[in-house]
C-alpha cells in the first residue's frame, strides 16, 4: 500500500471520530418527543470533503455522526443522518473539486455553503419524515418541528461554514507539507 493511501485511510479515521466527536457537542432542543440539536459535527464533515474529497468525507461524516446517532438516543435519526450527511460532504467536496474559482478563500467558503445549502433545504424534509413516519408525531406537529429544526440547521450552516474555512486553511499548508495529495476522488 502506498504511503499517500495510507495517510489518506489514517486521516478518514480520525475525521470518523472528529465527526463523532464534535457532534457530542451540542445543545438539543425537544419538541413533543422530536429533537434537534446544534452542534460542531457538521465542520467536521466539511472539513473532511475538503481535505479528503467528497466521498471520503462523507464516508467518513456518515459513519462518525451516524454512529452518534446510534449510540447517543437519536436512533430514530441514523438514517437520515448516514444519508445526509453523506450527501453534504459528497457536495461540498465535489465543488471544492471542480469550481473553477480563482480566489481559494472564496472556492472552500462556496462549497462549504453549497453542502450545507443542501442541508438547509433537505435535513427539515428528513425531521418530518422521521417525526411523522417513524416517531408517529401526528402530521401537523412533525410540520411545526421541521419548522423549529430549520433554525438549528441554519445555526449548524452558518457556524459549519464560516469554522471549516478557517480551519481549512490553517490545515492546508501542514497536509501539503507532508505530501498528501488532497481530493483523493
Amino acid at each position: 500500500m502506498n504511503s499517500n493511501r495510507t495517510r489518506i485511510i489514517a486521516l478518514n479515521g480520525l475525521f470518523i471520530a472528529l465527526c463523532y466527536i464534535g457532534t457530542m457537542f451540542n445543545i438539543t432542543f425537544n419538541f413533543g418527543g422530536a429533537k434537534t440539536m446544534i452542534h460542531f459535527g457538521n465542520v467536521f464533515c466539511l472539513l473532511g470533503a475538503l481535505v479528503l474529497g467528497g466521498v471520503n468525507g462523507g464516508i467518513a461524516a456518515s459513519i462518525g455522526m451516524g454512529l452518534f446517532d446510534l449510540t447517543n438516543g437519536w436512533v430514530p435519526y441514523a438514517p437520515s443522518t448516514f444519508i445526509l450527511k453523506f450527501v453534504i460532504a459528497l457536495i461540498a467536496g465535489t465543488c471544492f473539486t471542480k469550481l473553477k474559482i480563482a480566489n481559494e478563500r472564496l472556492k472552500v467558503v462556496v462549497s462549504c455553503a453549497s453542502g450545507m445549502l443542501f442541508n438547509f433545504v433537505f435535513s427539515p424534509i428528513a425531521s418530518f419524515l422521521t417525526s411523522h413516519f417513524i416517531l408517529n408525531v401526528p402530521k401537523e406537529a412533525a410540520t411545526i418541528f421541521a419548522g423549529y429544526a430549520s433554525i438549528a440547521v441554519v445555526v449548524n450552516a452558518i457556524m459549519a461554514t464560516i469554522i471549516a474555512s478557517i480551519l481549512y486553511f490553517f490545515l492546508a499548508p501542514a497536509l501539503k507539507k507532508i505530501n498528501l495529495k488532497l481530493q483523493s476522488n
